[in-house]
């Protein structure tokens, strides 16, 4: 991955009204741009955490890791994504999943 953040750190996006009444035209259906965002959130603190317990075994199976691995680069590019395109704000700061920091919105 070329960014240099810290790729272990989950992530929070802080949304504005406007951000949260938006919507994105998947195919014939409408989703709501803060729920899917929240969910490829989830989705890559999963797969970091997945990652590390398995790169932290004595023999970690390199099948699963590097599906993973791919599997959080798809993630990351769907954020990018959402935040070139200014459909979401850029990534903001950086918590756990248990923090009581909450997403503005």
């Amino acid at each position: 991955m070329a960014n240099t953040e810290d790729q272990t750190a989950p992530h929070t996006t802080s949304h504005t009204k406007a951000e949260a009444d938006r919507s994105l035209t998947i195919g014939s259906e409408h989703v709501n741009v803060h729920t899917v965002t929240n969910k490829v959130l989830e989705d890559i603190d999963f797969l970091r955490d997945r990652i590390m317990m398995i790169e932290s075994q004595k023999v970690p199976n390199s099948v699963i890791l590097n599906t993973y691995k791919k599997m959080l680069e798809s993630r990351e590019a769907v954020l990018g994504w959402l935040e070139e395109h200014e459909v979401i704000c850029s990534v903001n700061s950086v918590t756990t999943k248990d923090d009581s920091t909450k997403r503005a919105g």
